[in-house]
């Protein structure tokens, strides 16, 4: 009689069916590339929403931004003029109006993540909330001249904050965005331009064009890197805006906002003052700060709507983010789900077929 031979282990190896345990290594491995690519869009997905929700929420407060810093600008340059008490107070009270609506906005300021915004926005509002105080400093002769540069700070914090917006990342929209910091530089520049006309310009203009001018050249220097900061950062907005912002630049500049504005009143005093002094400026006083005043109401305007559109765009960005990250979590639970139950098929299978051919 013969004897049946046992299998060896050997054999029993081969009679497995080893190609469907390889199979389920590749479906497993296949699962956690899966998980893993798309956590990683998950999170630059999410990282887009939050930097658009930030960059919407400085945007949706920069009208009021632009306000009050005006508004400021108009103070501390009245103040440096000479400007009566009765015409000094509906500035203020009007300044008083910019101020409560800027706090108001700047409570949906999102901070989080970002301490330097979070830094400037409580140092603005600090500084908001005592201006009774600065006001005294700058209505004291003693005190003037650093109320005044304190003054000049808290308007270029102000006009600093669309700087601080993250980028948007499309192409269009971050040029938009950038156009805003642009701007801010451009209105920086102008308040300087400002503040060095407001001293000078009541007493130079009232001796008349005859009279020898009394800038000295510490001013006229000055004033010529502010001008030339303007001229600038002005045409650089003026590149990147939108085409209704360029169009409603241009009707306010005369069409001249790559040329630093020349076509305004303003900018021609300025200009006349670089090259020859004050006294070849015509120009009266009233004059000079009625238009400083048109075209520093105009460019705020310009600088809401702008605002306005770089808020759209955000909020686009933020809602397209979320939906792409929705989207490709529900695509990863399908594809790990549909990965997971072709894995399970496999190991019984595996086990059944490993258990008959024993």
């Amino acid at each position: 009689m013969t004897q049946i031979a046992e299998p060896t282990a050997r054999d029993l190896a081969r009679k497995r069916p080893w190609w469907i345990w390889v199979a389920l290594a590749v479906v497993l491995l296949l699962a956690v590339a899966a998980a893993v690519v798309g956590g990683s869009g998950i999170s630059r997905a999410l990282a887009a929403e939050e930097d658009a929700r930030q960059a919407e929420s400085v945007a949706e407060a920069l009208p009021e931004t632009y306000a009050v810093a005006s508004s400021l600008l108009s103070e501390r340059d009245g103040r440096l003029a000479g400007v009566p008490p009765v015409v000094m107070r509906p500035l203020q009270e009007a300044t008083d109006v910019t101020i409560k609506a800027w706090l108001s906005a700047a409570r949906a300021i999102d901070t989080d993540g970002d301490e330097e915004l979070g830094r400037q926005v409580a140092d603005i509002r600090g500084e908001l909330n005592g201006i009774d105080d600065l006001r005294e400093q700058l209505r004291k002769k003693a005190t003037r001249s650093e109320a005044a540069r304190r003054y000049t700070d808290l308007t270029t914090s102000l006009f600093g904050l669309p700087a601080r917006m993250p980028s948007l990342g499309e192409e269009a929209d971050d040029t938009r965005s950038k156009a805003l910091a642009d701007l801010g530089a451009a209105w920086v520049a102008l308040g300087q331009e400002r503040s060095i006309m407001a001293a000078l310009v009541p007493q130079e203009m009232a001796a008349g064009p005859t009279q020898p001018s009394r800038a000295g050249d510490r001013e006229l220097a000055a004033l010529a890197e502010a001008e030339a900061t303007w001229r600038t950062s002005l045409g650089d907005f003026y590149a990147h805006t939108s085409d209704e912002q360029r169009h409603a630049l241009d009707q306010l500049t005369d069409g001249t906002a790559e040329e630093g504005a020349v076509g305004t009143p303003a900018q021609q005093a300025v200009g006349e003052v670089i090259d020859g002094g004050l006294g070849k400026v015509a120009a009266t006083p009233g004059s000079y700060f009625s238009s400083v005043l048109d075209l520093t109401l105009g460019l705020q305007r310009i600088s809401a709507g702008s605002a306005e559109e770089v808020s759209a765009d955000a909020a686009q960005i933020r809602q397209d983010a979320s939906t792409t990250a929705l989207m490709i979590v529900i695509g990863v639970v399908c594809v790990v789900v549909v990965l997971l139950v072709v894995a399970l098929v496999l190991l019984v299978l595996g086990i059944v077929l490993s258990r008959r051919r024993v």
